[in-house]
């Protein structure tokens, strides 16, 4: 993801090649950001299932 955002503030780019590439650079955090998100959610309702189960 490094290498898109370096990319997209590439002065040699066009201002579309750049936008794409800052766009894709999001895409790419936002589903990070998704996937760590749903497994945290994902393990404490497994730690809260093994505590009530006692």
């Amino acid at each position: 993801m490094a290498l898109a955002i370096e990319v997209a503030t590439s002065a040699t780019l066009s201002r579309a090649e750049a936008e794409a590439a800052r766009d894709a650079a999001e895409q790419a955090l936002d589903e990070v950001l998704t996937s760590r998100s749903w497994r945290l959610t994902s393990g404490l309702r497994l730690m809260r299932a093994r505590i009530t189960r006692g």
